[in-house]
């Protein structure tokens, strides 16, 4: 069993309790500023100081996950984080908070958020048996995929029980703790590179897109998932909310739930990976999961249609289930065929090179992210949902089959480089 793994058990325990800290923190203070303001504006500002400055230091974390030594920057980051958000629940503790703070303060958390990520990515493979990477990368993936649904009801609960203090108080004893138990990692760091500074970061940077461009693998990844990116993470941010809400009706409550059900349907997916499909080679398990996300995305299609809608109007309770089930089966899908993919993409990079690379893959597969929204966003303004999901999925499915056409065997399996 991977827990065996003193090591790996120690980052993942750290990783849960950090990332479960932040996500009651993330949501409690999204009703905090409610609470206070009254203002969508003001969400809108957290939500910019908390995506910009991440974008705009993504390139200088790949090059420190590289230079630095990764358990020293999972303890540092963590450490940081707890100091900085006790400080924040000293003051409010004071009365001396106000927004601008709290911006700030969100925005340097983002900032050590994305330097964490980036090392503690690029860090997997140097804890586990290679054997053992797609179950541990499922395992990850599985515990973050529990903490987005259990954080928001943890946050909202405690955030109306204590209100924000104690959300601070919480979030910030919960970095702590999680960075003195990544204290206990025995990590041994191959040789880093000496000398590396901020002004030439960017030049490292660069060397990532060119390892890219070297490794036609690499490249047929980053098409996947920026074209997926695309399309599939729109589909879930923007058209699924609006079909529940404004085309279906739903209620809040039955919404929450449907929300939710994607996510659940992700962890049950990660738990198959690292059970039920264990056995499977990865090459079967990455062209099944992408045939079937053609195919339940067809179906989401069809279960929203004009003729599902109006059959189902007098049985909403079974229209909810019926949905909240596919819902469930597109996350489990989408895990299945991401972890193996992801696995392989470590493998194929450098020791070295590995958090700049995939820091660098990070920043393309997000690139198509703002376009799907905005694109699809004026679609549905202009069009009926129903055709939306039909232009949707017809070109996904097109693009899925001329990846699957065209991959070539490192996508479905190679050696991890540790050089």
């Amino acid at each position: 069993m991977i827990f065996n793994n003193r090591n790996f058990t120690l980052y993942t325990m750290g990783r849960f309790i950090s990332i479960i800290g932040s996500g009651i923190q993330d949501i409690a203070i999204i009703l905090y500023i409610l609470d206070i303001t009254k203002s969508g504006t003001m969400v809108g500002i957290l939500g910019l100081m908390s995506t910009i400055p991440r974008l705009i230091l993504l390139p200088i974390s790949g090059v420190i996950g590289d230079v630095w030594n990764r358990k020293y920057i999972m303890v540092v980051t963590d450490l940081a984080n707890g100091i900085l958000v006790l400080t924040l629940f000293i003051l409010t503790m004071l009365g001396h908070t106000n927004m601008i703070i709290i911006f700030i303060v969100q925005a340097i958390l983002s900032m050590l958020s994305i330097i964490f990520r980036c090392a503690t990515r690029a860090m997997i493979p140097e804890l586990v048996a290679d054997k053992e990477l797609a179950k541990s990368n499922a395992t990850i993936k599985g515990i973050e995929n529990f903490t987005q649904v259990m954080a928001p009801i943890l946050g909202a609960i405690i955030y109306g029980l204590g209100g924000i203090k104690i959300v601070f108080l919480i979030n910030g004893i919960s970095f702590i703790l999680s960075g003195l138990s990544e204290c206990f990692i025995k990590y041994n760091r191959s040789k880093v590179e000496e000398n590396v500074s901020i002004i030439n970061s960017y030049e490292k940077f660069l060397e990532g897109f060119r390892f890219i461009k070297r490794n036609e693998g690499i490249k047929q990844i980053c098409y996947l998932y920026t074209f997926s990116s695309t399309l599939i993470i729109p589909l879930i941010s923007v058209v699924i909310p609006f079909v529940l809400k404004e085309v279906i009706k739903f209620s809040d409550y039955q919404f929450s739930i449907l929300q939710s059900s994607y996510v659940v349907g992700m962890f049950i997916g990660s738990i198959a990976i690292g059970t039920l499909l264990s056995n499977l080679k990865e090459r079967s398990i990455i062209r099944l999961g992408l045939f079937s996300s053609i195919i339940i995305v067809i179906i989401f299609t069809l279960i929203v249609s004009p003729f599902a809608i109006k059959y189902f109007k007098e049985f909403i309770l079974s229209y909810m289930i019926l949905v909240g089930l596919v819902l469930a089966i597109m996350g489990g899908i989408d895990i299945i065929y991401d972890t193996p993919v992801e696995t392989n993409l470590q493998r194929m990079i450098p020791n070295n090179m590995r958090s700049r690379v995939l820091a660098t893959t990070q920043f393309i597969f997000g690139l198509g992210i703002p376009l799907g929204q905005a694109v699809f966003g004026f679609l549905l303004d202009k069009v009926s949902v129903f055709s939306v999901l039909g232009i949707l999925s017809v070109v996904y499915a097109i693009g899925v089959l001329i990846f699957l056409i065209n991959a070539t065997e490192d996508v479905y399996g190679t050696e991890l480089i540790s050089t």
